[in-house]
């Protein structure tokens, strides 16, 4: 990320990388972005606002 963060301008840089056991999927084998949202959504309730 370091070589990344000299290349690229400061809003384009990545903030945070997480890594996940499972890819939720569907029966086709599509990835379930709502699910991971919902996720992303439950992460960002539990923490408190910065205002």
């Amino acid at each position: 990320m370091n070589y990344v963060a000299a290349k690229v301008a400061g809003y384009k840089r990545v903030r945070e990388v997480e890594f996940i056991d499972t890819i939720p999927t569907s029966l086709s084998g599509k990835i379930l972005r709502r699910e991971l949202q919902a996720v992303e959504d439950k992460k960002l309730e539990m923490q408190p606002s910065r205002l």
